[in-house]
């Protein structure tokens, strides 16, 4: 199962993904409904589960802040 980084836009979903990318960890940018952004429209990047804490990380260096961090659509 993928987990879920939401953003507050497109523009910090992609340089998320490419922070990910630089280090090799596969994630792909979606768009998130209303819902579970709670803030209306989002971007989301999907990511494995499993590197998930290393994503965390990943983006706290490259100061890239997440708004939630979801796994199904369970908030973590």
């Amino acid at each position: 199962m993928d987990c879920i980084a939401s953003f507050s836009s497109q523009t910090y979903a992609i340089k998320a993904q490419r922070a990910l990318a630089l280090n090799s960890i596969p994630s792909r940018v979606i768009k998130l409904d209303g819902e579970k952004s709670k803030k209306g429209c989002s971007y989301g990047v999907e990511i494995p589960c499993s590197l998930l804490e290393n994503s965390k990380i990943i983006f706290e260096r490259s100061r890239i802040k997440a708004r939630n961090f979801y796994r199904g659509d369970t908030e973590l």
